[in-house]
């Protein structure tokens, strides 16, 4: 039997978006992705993703964002 375990501290990027990802016009992509690692959106030393690391930095570039 697979493990159908989820590791959220260690989420492959392509994983990821498999779960998170959407459609539409604010689809969330590998590209956003891709932008908010180059903006300096936490990643493992492995490249996978802490999915609460992640959150936290989102919802803090959202405050920044609000208070400049």
């Amino acid at each position: 039997m697979a493990d159908s375990s989820i590791n959220l501290e260690h989420m492959p990027q392509s994983e990821f978006i498999r779960r998170f990802g959407g459609t539409g016009p604010n689809a969330f992509t590998m590209e956003v992705l891709l932008a908010d690692i180059e903006a300096g959106a936490p990643v493992n030393m492995d490249g996978t993703i802490n999915v609460w690391d992640y959150c936290a930095w989102v919802e803090l570039e959202g405050y920044n964002r609000a208070i400049e």
